[in-house]
Order: structure tokens, then sequence, then C-alpha cells
């Protein structure tokens, strides 16, 4: 299928930008690329190569708007879910977010609850987990710690480590904005921009600012999606790993409309983490 997807124009190694439904500050090049359908290949894919593997999660029945709920029985899920797959000894999971499309009015509850429409990754390059704040409530509860001083991710440099996202689809298929993922292969280091996006006062857990990755466009990139992901299943796909050279074996993703999908199918709702991921020495 083809579809639409915004590169950063912008040649600068650093690219400033505001956190706000548009990433005010990014300047974007719309590129119309194939993506296919990775469906008929899952048996195939692997975190080792591609960077990223279809799963489900097995939750009970949850509410994903109420972070008790979702600190009660998804997070639990997600840290099981990445030990098996991954062999981790521990797996931390942050940054929980849930996304509509935008044909939802509830794609508006908080400025990031719409999709993400700039081919990005989640973590850059420098990313380290002792500076890391665990910011959401979903997180704070399933580990039990008051929201008032929310502690790092570890206290000190795990010597075996790598970042993951975990994506999870709520609504029936077909979905009007599936998540296209870039296979990490076909990254190159050339491709990378740091992104620095700010929050504005109170929109955010901090005044401060967090690094991302975005990307220029390279005609070897190869883009896949899934089609009609059922409700629980879940994509983990890497976000960083620091002993992978300069790409960091990165899955750039980016929400893109799906214009085979009937009007009158539900918008697609999902919800994902953030993941640390610590391995035994």
């Amino acid at each position: 299928m083809k579809g639409l997807i915004n590169y950063v124009a912008n040649s600068e190694p650093l690219v400033p930008f505001v956190f706000d439904s548009n990433w005010t500050g990014i300047g974007q090049q719309p590129v119309e690329v194939e993506i296919t359908d990775a469906r008929p290949l899952a048996a195939q894919l692997s975190l080792a190569a591609q960077g990223f593997v279809l799963s489900r999660l097995r939750t009970p029945a949850f509410d994903p708007l109420d972070a008790v709920q979702v600190g009660r029985h998804w997070i639990p899920a997600v840290r099981e879910l990445v030990r098996t797959l991954t062999g981790a000894a521990e797996v931390r999971p942050w940054a929980v977010n849930v996304r509509f499309s935008n044909r939802s009015a509830q794609s508006r509850l908080t400025k990031v609850a719409a999709p993400a429409r700039h081919v990005h990754t989640d973590f850059a390059p420098g990313f380290d987990p002792t500076r890391q704040p665990v910011f959401d409530a979903p997180t704070l509860a399933a580990l039990g710690v008051g929201a008032a001083n929310p502690p790092p991710l570890v206290a000190s440099r795990p010597r075996s480590w790598r970042c993951f996202n975990v994506w999870q689809q709520i609504t029936p298929p077909p979905q009007d904005t599936p998540l296209a993922l870039c296979d990490a292969r076909s990254v190159e280091p050339q491709d990378l921009v740091v992104g620095r996006g700010s929050f504005d006062a109170g929109t955010g857990p901090s005044a401060g600012s967090v690094d991302l990755s975005l990307f220029r466009r390279n005609p070897r990139h190869r883009w896949y999606y899934f089609s009609d992901m059922q409700p629980g299943e879940t994509l983990l796909f890497s976000g960083l790993d620091p002993e992978a050279g300069p790409t960091c074996h990165m899955v750039p993703h980016i929400a893109f409309d799906n214009r085979h999908c009937p009007p009158e199918a539900p918008a697609r709702h999902s919800i994902e983490a953030r993941v640390l991921a610590v391995f035994s020495a």
C-alpha cells in the first residue's frame, strides 16, 4: 500500500521543537512510500534483524484511560512480554500513553493523544537511563512510588541494556491510521537527526526537554505495517541498542492514513509504553 509519511526536512544535526499536537518547529518533508503488509511475513521477523515482531498481550479487561487499571493489569503484562521475547532479567516500562486517530474527538484529550505524524524514534543515541525519571501515573502506581518525587529508571547505569517500545491495538480492524515501522537494517547514520522537544508550562511532567531521533528521507528505507490488527495484538520494536553501532538498531516509526479503510470503521485506539530492558552481566 502507498502511504504519505513526514520526514524531517531540517539539515541541522539538532532540531528544537515543542511537544504540542503538531510538534511545532520540525520542518517536515512529506514523501509517499510503499508500505508492505508484514502480516504474511510475521513468522520471519525478529528483533535482531528487522527490529520488530508481532505478539499479543493477554490481560483482563481494563480501561486504558484509567491509570490504576493500566498499572494493575497492563504494565505487568508488558513486563512479562518483554522478558519472554528478549530474555531480559529486569524490565521497567514508563511513559505510558494512549492514542486515538484524528477522526476521534478523544485525539484532543491531551497534546500527545493523536497519532505521531513525524518519522521518529522515542530515543536519541545519547539516552542515559540513570537520568530518565519515571513520569507517568500508571508506572508510578505499579511501582508503588508517589508522584511527588519520581525516581530514575535505574540508580546506576546497567552493564547491558536496551530500550524497546510496546504498542498495542485496542480497537478492532480495519485501522484507519496504522503504525508503520521501518526495517532497522535499512537505516543509515546520515539519516538521523536529534530532535530536542520542550514542554510548554503545565503541559508535561518536566519543565525541561527530551531528546529523540528524527529521520531524513532515504530511498533505501523499507517500510512495513500489519493489516487488520486485532484487539490485544501487540508490536514490540527496538528503540535503542547502545551497542549496535551508530544507528543503535533503531526502528523509525510513524502513523499513516490507510486510504483503503472504509469511513464507517472505528477510529483507531492504541496504548503504548517505552521499556528499559536490563540484561544479566
